[in-house]
């Protein structure tokens, strides 16, 4: 009997040290999401369309004028645009000019000739470009009107650009 006591006594004995023994930690993790990054180099894009003849307006378009946004890199799997500016009053599909000049607009597409229509709901959409890729541009005059009336003929178009 003497040792069952013991073992016991024993046995009631090592249960609290056992619980004094255990202690917590707290387990910290930490992290941020984010979206994709992505960005242009050049944010300010031209188009010195120069002086054009109205003789020069061969099919009512004069020559066309290449440029690109230059990627600053991007990790997206699409990059989508759209261009808000005023629509010409003749022709919708063409962006208005600011200036003196009449009959005429500006016509602008991707350097692979889709059309880029002012104030457009459906995006011009490229693959993601990396460092260095372009997203190319052209812009060029389009008669919309029976004749044209000389004199400056610029626009302003914002772009807006996600990326997905």
């Amino acid at each position: 009997m003497k040792n069952i006591t013991s073992l016991l006594l024993a046995a009631a004995l090592s249960a609290p040290a056992a619980a004094a023994l255990a202690e917590s930690a707290p387990v910290t993790v930490t992290g941020k999401i984010v979206g994709v990054t992505c960005s242009i180099r050049n944010a300010d894009l031209d188009y010195p369309l120069g002086v054009v003849k109205q003789a020069d307006f061969v099919g009512g378009v004069s020559p066309w004028v290449t440029n690109a946004l230059v990627s600053g890199g991007c990790d997206a799997a699409r990059v989508e645009m759209r261009f808000a500016s005023a629509a010409d009053s003749i022709n919708t599909a063409l962006f208005a000019t600011q200036g003196a000049a009449r009959g005429v607009a500006i016509e602008l597409q991707t350097a692979a000739g889709e059309a880029i229509v002012p104030n457009d709901s459906t995006p011009v959409s490229w693959g993601a470009q990396p460092a260095g890729g372009e997203y190319q541009f052209r812009a060029r005059y389009r008669q919309t009107g029976a004749s044209m009336m000389p004199g400056p003929a610029d626009a302003t178009v914002a772009v807006t650009i996600d990326y997905i």
